[in-house]
């Protein structure tokens, strides 16, 4: 189940209230051209996303978890993410 808190960040008071609402973000980004076959790194490589204010949020109620991880401004919205990281770690 969805946390109580999650729920006031998101402005939502019930759970079918968020049924709704999620079927209407999926509708609307379907309907900007964000099909099967199109990725939007916003919100496949953003742990939070929205308005700063909103990120912002998140990333306080993340705490101790939010370190590491930055906002960043990516097409028109702030994203919640953590820093990337390279893989060529040298072992020894």
């Amino acid at each position: 189940m969805i946390s109580p808190t999650l729920m006031e960040l998101l402005g939502i008071d019930d759970y079918e209230q968020l049924v709704t609402q999620r079927k209407a973000w999926v509708d609307q980004a379907l309907a900007a051209g964000l099909g099967d076959d199109e990725r939007d790194p916003r919100w496949t490589g953003g742990i939070a996303v929205g308005s700063y204010d909103f990120v912002e949020s998140v990333q306080l109620e993340l705490g101790y978890s939010a370190i590491g991880r930055s906002i960043d401004d990516i097409g028109g919205s702030s994203v919640l993410r953590e820093d990337e990281t390279g893989y060529d770690v040298i072992l020894t």
